[in-house]
């Protein structure tokens, strides 16, 4: 248990600037602004569909590093998630249910500050990564979106603010086919002020039934 309190405290520490995200070059992109077409239809992110996601995570805040696991209703229609998220030793630190401007837990049990903090950093990259498109398709969020070729029709590569340097990006890379969707199994989060970065890998996918 004094390991898992370590890590716990280590896991706090960092997911205090957890908003985050990082981008690579790309060729062939396709540049979508304020201006331009909306976003297509057939985009995961904005069907109106709920998804059963399992994903490892990997956070880096300077010199520390810590590695999690986590689990996802995501009611893209409702624009919604209930999440979980363990600890490498099976430890439960969260159970929230997100929504783009709110959160709050699932849990009757009490929670202090830190946890409190937490949990509102976590629900701010659930936002960045799952909301942010839909936001954007309603001009409600200044924003860039990218897409480029895949090899299935056109894919959602890039969000983020404007100027980079000093906001917040989140890529989306290495789509795959699963039973329920074509979706990225990477998908990183970084925040340039502070500096954070958040890598998620997603790991099974599947359409929940209601």
């Amino acid at each position: 248990m004094g390991l898992a309190k370590t890590g716990l405290k280590l896991i706090l520490l960092c997911a205090l600037f957890i908003p985050a995200a990082c981008c690579r070059p790309a060729a062939s992109l396709i540049p979508s602004k304020k201006s331009a077409a909306k976003p297509p239809a057939d985009c995961w992110l904005l069907k109106p569909v709920s998804y059963q996601l399992r994903h490892s995570a990997e956070l880096k805040f300077r010199n520390k590093q810590q590695f999690l696991e986590g689990f996802m209703e995501l009611d893209l229609r409702r624009r919604q998630a209930r999440l979980a998220i363990f600890t490498g030793l099976g430890v439960t630190l969260l159970n929230l249910e997100i929504k783009p401007q709110s959160f709050s837990f699932t849990d009757s049990g009490p929670h202090n500050r830190k946890e409190k903090r937490f949990a509102a950093a976590v629900a701010g990259a659930v936002g960045k990564i799952f909301f942010s498109l839909g936001d954007y398709q309603q001009g409600k969020s200044e924003i860039t979106v990218k897409f480029r070729p895949g090899p299935e029709g056109t894919e959602l590569y890039k969000i983020g603010t404007q100027p980079a340097a000093s906001g917040w990006e989140v890529t989306y890379a290495d789509y795959h086919n699963y039973n329920c969707a074509r979706l990225p199994r990477r998908i990183v989060l970084r925040n340039n002020r502070p500096k954070f970065k958040l890598t998620l890998r997603l790991l099974t996918a599947d359409i929940l039934k209601k």
